[in-house]
């Protein structure tokens, strides 16, 4: 890597590339060999029985330089010759093919909150808008309400340029859990849809509102203290026998499920209270 290092800051900068653009289709070759290179050495960390400890090394090595030129090459871009954008664009995509390999064999050693380069954010957002227009149609014909679907998308949708290793991620896999699940019914499958979402710790604030609005729309349906208490007891033992996952859509937001256990107790708290005060003027 230290030879593409040194064709990017040292023979690709927009003041030397203009006055040698005959050597651009020579610079374009050896990043194409450096590239090659690069993706045998991954080829063979894969195929070694190494720790888990080396390879995540190497790998977090090789992410955080792809990002690094990327960026390089994109500033290149915003202060170069037009006459130099298609020889950037072309560098970028064997840079890009490095990234892509990264993410699809060795996903688990990635440092999952590096920022995406601005390049590879344009791609990866036009490829997921694509998915999630088409997930959107499928799920609306599941009578998944529109609500839960802005809510759902609206971290992908919404990055403003900042996106995540570990956002990519978490969607490929959730538009992945969410494809047809064979003869479920439309009920069924909704529900099983919230169970993906909890199970799989989708912790936006917009879902926990969402659940808590529905809980109180079912609890007004019940007559009785008794029947409101069942269904929260319900709830509460449905949600502590999801398997826990180590996946979480945002860092800095606390466990779904936890959120959800904690209302699910206040709420059971309230209901009690009710109870009492209904006994005591008995």
């Amino acid at each position: 890597m230290h030879t593409l290092q040194q064709i990017i800051l040292e023979k690709v900068c927009p003041g030397v590339l203009i006055s040698t653009k005959e050597q651009m289709p020579v610079l374009l070759e050896e990043v194409r060999v450096q590239k090659l290179a690069i993706t045998a050495n991954l080829k063979e960390l894969a195929d070694k029985d190494s720790k888990k400890e080396h390879i995540t090394k190497d790998v977090q090595e090789c992410q955080f330089q792809m990002i690094l030129w990327l960026e390089i090459l994109h500033k290149y871009q915003q202060h170069s010759d037009d006459s130099l954008i298609a020889f950037y664009l072309e560098l970028e995509g064997m840079l890009h093919g490095i990234l892509m390999g990264l993410e699809q064999h060795f996903s688990e050693y990635l440092a999952i909150d590096y920022q995406l380069p601005q390049s590879y954010v344009v791609i990866v957002s036009r490829q997921m808008e694509e998915r999630i227009a088409d997930m959107k149609t499928f799920l609306r014909k599941r009578n998944v309400e529109e609500p839960l679907l802005d809510i759902m998308f609206s971290p992908m949708l919404n990055h403003r340029g900042n996106l995540s290793f570990r956002m990519v991620m978490y969607y490929r896999r959730l538009l992945f859990l969410l494809n047809d699940h064979g003869s479920l019914s439309n009920e069924e499958y909704i529900d099983q849809l919230h169970y993906i979402l909890y199970e799989y710790n989708f912790n936006s604030p917009e879902y926990f509102i969402y659940c808590t609005t529905l809980m109180r729309k079912k609890l007004k349906g019940f007559h009785t203290i008794r029947e409101k208490r069942a269904c929260l007891n319900w709830h509460e033992k449905e949600l502590k026998g999801l398997p826990e996952r180590d996946i979480v859509l945002s860092e800095v937001q606390s466990s779904i499920r936890m959120r959800m256990l904690n209302w699910l107790k206040e709420e059971k708290q309230y209901v009690q209270s009710l109870q009492s005060a209904t006994q005591s003027q008995v």
